[in-house]
């Protein structure tokens, strides 16, 4: 088989076709090209892991958001930075969990989810934050 080593940072771009195949196209300083994978039966698991690993080295590749669109739309100041994002899930009650991503900025976090596709934002300073745990192999805020 053929065999070609892409340095994941060198995405510059990742997106699903129409049969569930994936097109990565990269570009290093001395040369560029776009490699077409081959989907096996389990089309969007294979698609999420591939980006789950671009992502980590090259977020842009599959269009998250930047730190200067997250300030936007959690209503920052500028003078914050994001420092580290992942998934997780918000709970009000034992009954309502809103699964989404977890922004840690310099002074607060923010996160963005949904419940029953209805958006969930929630948006505190640090210093409001009691506890962050833990729980059945997945992250959640505790008490706030």
């Amino acid at each position: 088989g053929i065999r070609q080593l892409i340095p994941i940072a060198s995405v510059r771009r990742l997106e699903q076709q129409l049969r569930g195949d994936v097109l990565i196209l990269w570009r290093t300083s001395s040369e560029e090209g776009a490699l077409l994978l081959s989907a096996p039966r389990k089309k969007k698991r294979f698609y999420a892991a591939i980006e789950w690993h671009v992502a980590q080295h090259a977020p842009h590749a599959v269009g998250l958001s930047s730190p200067k669109r997250l300030r936007e739309k959690f209503k920052l100041a500028e003078s914050e930075s994001l420092k580290h994002n992942f998934r997780c899930w918000y709970s009000r009650s034992k009954r309502k969990h809103a699964r989404g991503k977890l922004y840690v900025f310099t002074g607060h976090v923010a996160f963005a989810g949904s419940f029953l596709r209805k958006p969930v934002v929630l948006v505190l300073p640090l210093h409001h934050i009691v506890s962050v745990e833990r729980k059945g192999g997945s992250w959640g805020f505790g008490r706030i």
